[in-house]
């Protein structure tokens, strides 16, 4: 019994973990991300070389239009390793969560978690069904980097406040480094820290008043610095690829609906994480409605967490953690289509599970026995390995995964033109036409749809709408496309014959 109370159990999560994501060992790549990420990029698929580390550093425009070389380089070590073994790539994936999850075990130690409060934090992160997103896909490596490096550096930080220890703070320099070459969302690290320290001084320290010494001061600067460089740059590469949404097209008040409907979002999906998907569409009425009314409960909740946390503090770190942890993805600086998305409550679950071990802490005529307690967690893992296991299986193939979202929102063009892509790819031509159609109904103005149906009429040999289709892209877009084009106008041409030809 005291090693269940203790760190025994520890082990049981990790087999846990690798039982609710074992089949995943067994899928191929996603024909989403996958490609660019891995298996068509000649800089990643060759392996670890000179050439391709260079690459990693200087790119910053391809493969999600990003500067995350730790992510390149942990794919290109992979393909070094395991070649295109995708079962193998899976298998990276699944140790880096592991290892995050042991940061978070460290994380919680250093907090000062009971034994219980430890184990509902580190077995939701380990096993809620929104993670899975993040663990399956291949090209989320760097989300589970990212999430990895910030956990370790938030427990460095909190070591050396307790230990002043100059080591723990050389670690969290270098994971708070490490984290933003990983994703740039990890950005807020130093800032992540800025609320551990305000909640060490007033939750934890017998001294109220302690200020910052110099070397955390040195610490926040260099991080500090280090954000802003790579937030620029990422910047920069979004608005070279045409990726980042201008302040117009959605207007302050567009975006500020957006960031509160992503919290409640967020929250929602923590609380009910049953019936999810790779893409999510909302009206942007819907997120207006739920934005206003999101904001002032956001704000209220903000207000209860400052002057009424529990005696812990513990409501107070994980609320505005997760505040912090979800404002790169929250809409608010737009990049691309997607707002919402489960691998952005990556880190989101861990302030979240912090919350509510805190709000359980802050009833203290309520006190439960051992057994009581091994009950509730026991019944917690249950339900999330098997909704997680659910949730793995959609993530089988593109098709299988397209499908499922396409059935659950008919009406999304992206998962019924991702469904499209999915089947044009396996060889189901009429089936591929047939749902790329129906996706430009949803959305006429999208390029990737006349793309798409253009690819469809290569298939069935049609080389003329093939290229009316593509005529259909707008000027600046359709460069990209432009060696299909070439092909198509000279096929059309041989196609045409000699009289033909002479007279072009």
């Amino acid at each position: 019994m005291k090693s269940v109370e203790g760190i025994g159990w520890f082990p049981v999560i990790l087999v846990i973990v690798l039982f609710a994501y074992l089949d995943s060992l067994t899928y191929g790549f996603l024909s989403m991300d996958d490609p660019e990420y891995v298996y068509e990029n000649p800089h990643v698929q060759t392996g670890l070389s000179v050439e391709n580390v260079k690459w990693s550093f200087s790119s910053a425009t391809g493969g999600g239009s990003y500067w995350h070389p730790l992510t390149w380089l942990s794919h290109q070590l992979d393909c070094s390793l395991f070649g295109l073994n995708a079962g193998r790539h899976h298998a990276t994936n699944l140790i880096f969560h592991l290892l995050a999850v042991m940061a978070i075990a460290g994380l919680g130690q250093a907090l000062g978690l009971t034994a219980f409060q430890r184990a509902v934090v580190i077995c939701t992160f380990a096993l809620h069904p929104v993670q899975v997103e993040s663990v399956v896909w291949i090209a989320e490596r760097k989300n589970l980097l990212s999430g990895g490096c910030i956990l370790l550096a938030l427990s460095s930080f909190l070591y050396y406040l307790r230990r002043s220890d100059k080591g723990a703070l050389i670690l969290c320099f270098c994971s708070g480094v490490l984290g933003m070459m990983a994703k740039p969302s990890a950005v807020v690290i130093p800032v992540a820290l800025l609320i551990l320290w305000v909640w060490f001084r007033r939750f934890e320290s017998k001294d109220h008043d302690i200020k910052l010494d110099r070397n955390s001061l040195f610490l926040l600067a260099g991080l500090f610095l280090c954000s802003t460089l790579v937030a620029f740059v990422t910047v920069w590469a979004q608005r070279e690829v045409g990726a980042l949404v201008g302040l117009g097209e959605l207007g302050l008040a567009g975006r500020l609906d957006r960031l509160w409907f992503s919290y409640v979002w967020g929250m929602w999906h923590f609380i009910y994480p049953v019936d999810l998907s790779i893409a999510y569409s909302y009206g942007g009425e819907f997120i207006g409605r739920v934005g206003f009314c999101g904001g002032l409960g956001v704000i209220l909740l903000s207000y209860l967490a400052w002057r009424h946390s529990d005696k812990r503090g513990l409501v107070f770190l994980g609320w505005f953690l997760y505040l912090l942890v979800m404002l790169p993805s929250s809409g608010i600086v737009q990049v691309g289509m997607q707002s919402f998305a489960d691998r952005y409550l990556y880190l989101g679950v861990m302030a979240l599970s912090l919350v509510v071990v805190g709000l359980g802490s802050a009833f203290k005529g309520i006190s439960f026995s051992f057994f009581s307690r091994a009950a509730i967690l026991a019944f917690l893992v249950g339900v999330m390995v098997w909704q997680t296991r659910i949730n793995t299986g959609k993530w089988r193939d593109s098709v299988t995964l397209f499908r499922s979202a396409a059935d659950r929102d008919p009406d999304n063009w992206f998962v019924v033109l991702g469904l499209g892509a999915a089947l044009l790819n396996v060889g189901e031509d009429e089936s591929a036409l047939h749902y790329v159609l129906k996706a430009r109904e949803l959305n006429a103005n999208s390029d990737l749809s006349s793309y798409l149906l253009a690819l469809c009429y290569v298939s069935r040999d049609d080389s003329v709408k093939a290229l009316e289709a593509l005529e259909e892209i707008d000027g600046e877009s359709l460069s990209r496309y432009q060696e299909l084009s070439e092909q198509l106008k000279f096929q059309i041409a041989a196609e045409a014959g000699p009289s033909t030809q002479s007279g072009l």
